[in-house]
């Protein structure tokens, strides 16, 4: 839990980040749609290259441009919104083991694919590769607009048509249709089940290879992995978180583009800190994954065994033990004590041949309390 809280606190300063992507996205209408004038511009499908379908220009491309702006805004403010309460209990120590807010699982899966992404770039660089993208010479309202884009149309191509509408006619088939059927658009609240599994991954692969043409074979396993974290947000938490998920990727560097120098150093300090963040996650998420393949649980502490333990001892006829003491009535009789609890060790017993024994701290003396022993001195209920 304290590990929890410590990584919750990293993320606290990646959810005010994201509030500065958005100020910098508004911003930057001022900066795209003066340009939109005699371009055309193109949407795809991933098939798993991309596959242009139809073009839009002049006021129709003014026009969703400002709807996407709107659509990543309003995306941001529902999850904050929506996940506040439980973001603040893990921040504070109250977050309960292996439930996650989709703020905090939008945050440390950014961190694990931040540092995937610069460990994959570092070893690159050191094997004597440059890595390019297909955005590098753009100029800043085209980033603007191409990456704002990606954030939203990418997640209803990828996510959406490659798992949501997949989801709706399977489990059509299998008569297991939710009942809220806009959930398969919206996404969120799925299980990781086999089908849900397989097209995550089928989806992740696609994303994958539709960034192979512009950016070249080096992208496509760290998109795909990236993939795979906007999936799960997607069937996890919904299409929102994912769009927000995928915001904050591309909006990383955009902030010190538009604002200067010092935000930009800013965002070298914290990508820097997201990356140490991201080391802890990325074998939390690892082992995770190992879990879910093998169905054990490798992050569990040792619990108690859940037998029974009965502590049963020979009674002298017509003796009982109650409360720690011998009872002589004629016909008293002497039952088992159960305790759902393994004992450290073989409890010891007093001067008495049998009666009761607290597993938990040895101690002989106890009340009857609705059909159970509570112990006098830990207050231990069998």
């Amino acid at each position: 839990m304290i590990a929890k809280s410590i990584v919750a606190l990293g993320c606290l300063s990646l959810v005010c980040f994201i509030v500065i992507d958005v100020f910098t996205l508004i911003y930057g209408v001022t900066l795209v749609i003066p340009e939109l004038d005699n371009i055309r511009f193109p949407f795809y499908v991933v098939a798993p290259t991309l596959i242009t379908i139809f073009e839009i220009t002049g006021f129709a491309l003014e026009s969703y441009y400002i709807l996407l702006v709107v659509a990543i805004t309003a995306s941001v403010a529902w999850l904050l919104f929506k996940n506040a309460r439980g973001f603040i209990r893990e921040m504070s120590k109250k977050g309960e083991s292996r439930k996650h807010s989709a703020i905090f699982d939008l945050c440390t899966l950014m961190f694990a694919v931040t540092f995937l992404n610069f460990a994959i770039l570092f070893f690159m660089l050191l094997a004597g590769y440059n890595p390019i993208h297909v955005i590098g010479d753009a100029k800043l309202w085209e980033m603007l607009l191409l990456l704002a884009n990606a954030s939203v149309w990418e997640e209803l191509a990828s996510r959406v048509l490659l798992i949501g509408i997949p989801l709706i006619l399977i489990d059509y088939l299998r008569r297991r249709l939710r009942p809220k059927k806009l959930s398969y658009i919206l996404g969120g609240g799925f299980e990781l089940g086999t089908v849900e599994t397989s097209l995550l991954i089928a989806s992740s692969v696609f994303f994958g290879f539709a960034h192979y043409e512009g950016w070249g074979s080096w992208k496509v396993f760290p998109a795909a992995v990236a993939g795979a974290a906007f999936g799960y947000m997607f069937l996890r938490h919904g299409l929102a978180p994912a769009i927000v998920l995928h915001f904050a990727f591309n909006y990383l560097s955009l902030p010190g583009e538009v604002f200067g120098m010092s935000v930009a150093f800013v965002t070298v300090v914290l990508t820097l800190i997201w990356i140490g963040l991201g080391f802890v996650c990325f074998i939390y998420f690892l082992t995770r994954i190992g879990e879910f393949v093998s169905g054990s649980k490798f992050l569990e502490p040792a619990s108690a065994s859940a037998e029974p333990t009965w502590f049963v001892q020979p009674m002298p006829p017509g003796r009982a033990v109650h409360g720690g003491q011998m009872d002589d009535r004629i016909g008293a009789t002497y039952a088992p004590v159960q305790s759902d609890a393994r004992p450290m060790e073989q409890p010891r017993y007093g001067e008495f041949t049998g009666g009761y024994v607290c597993p938990m701290c040895g101690h002989t003396e106890a009340r009857w309390i609705d059909g159970r022993f509570q112990c006098l001195r830990c207050g231990n209920l069998l």
